[in-house]
C-alpha cells in the first residue's frame, strides 16, 4: 500500500497526462460514493476553454503536489 486516500479526496490524474494510462491500483475498504469523470471528455473541453483548462490543471496540480509530499517520507525509506 502506497497511500490510503481520505473522503472528499481525488482518487487518479492520469486521464491528465500522456500516455494517460493507470500505474497504480486502488481498492476501496468499504462502500464509497465516487464520481466518475471522461477524461478525453475533460481535456477536449480544456483544450476549448483555456480558463476552464487552467482551473482544472491548477487543481490537479495541487494533488499531484500534495501526493508527492504525502508519499516522500515512504520513497525516503525504501532507499535508505
Amino acid at each position: 500500500m502506497v497511500q490510503t486516500v481520505d473522503p472528499g479526496n481525488v482518487l487518479g490524474w492520469s486521464w491528465l497526462v500522456p500516455p494517460y494510462q493507470w500505474h497504480f491500483a486502488a481498492r476501496a475498504m468499504e462502500p464509497v460514493l465516487a464520481l466518475r469523470f471522461d477524461g478525453k471528455c475533460l481535456r477536449a473541453k480544456a483544450e476549448k476553454d483555456h480558463d476552464f483548462g487552467y482551473e482544472v490543471y491548477r487543481r490537479f496540480l495541487g494533488v499531484v503536489s500534495q501526493r508527492l509530499i504525502d508519499t516522500l517520507p515512504q520513497i525516503v525509506g525504501i532507499c535508505r
